[in-house]
């Protein structure tokens, strides 16, 4: 090997190191700003609202109305016919 091969190999080596590192740290700071994140709240259609519905198959439109009843199933809907068939085929596929 000559002195421009040599050198030539010691630089791709650097530059494939260099890359490795960079990439991790890449990695590692997805995966820690990821974790800090909060869920985000699904973006209502317009025309839709979202339905939130107890265990006896009560339903509400406004989570924030009834602070001390735990809701079972949320879905947004266009209307309260939907709402309805889609929580009675969610307890039917959960109750089996």
């Amino acid at each position: 090997m000559n002195a421009k091969s040599k050198i030539f190999a010691m630089t791709m080596m650097g530059a494939m190191m260099s890359s490795m590192a960079q990439t991790s740290k890449r990695e590692y700071h997805d995966k820690e700003h990821e974790a800090n994140k909060e869920p985000k709240k699904p973006i209502i259609p317009k025309g839709c609202k979202e339905y939130h519905f107890t265990r006896s198959g009560r339903f509400d439109t406004t989570e924030d109305m009834w602070n001390d009843i735990s809701y079972v199933f949320t879905c947004v809907a266009s209307n309260e016919k939907n709402a309805i068939k889609k929580f009675e085929k969610w307890c039917n596929e959960n109750n089996s």
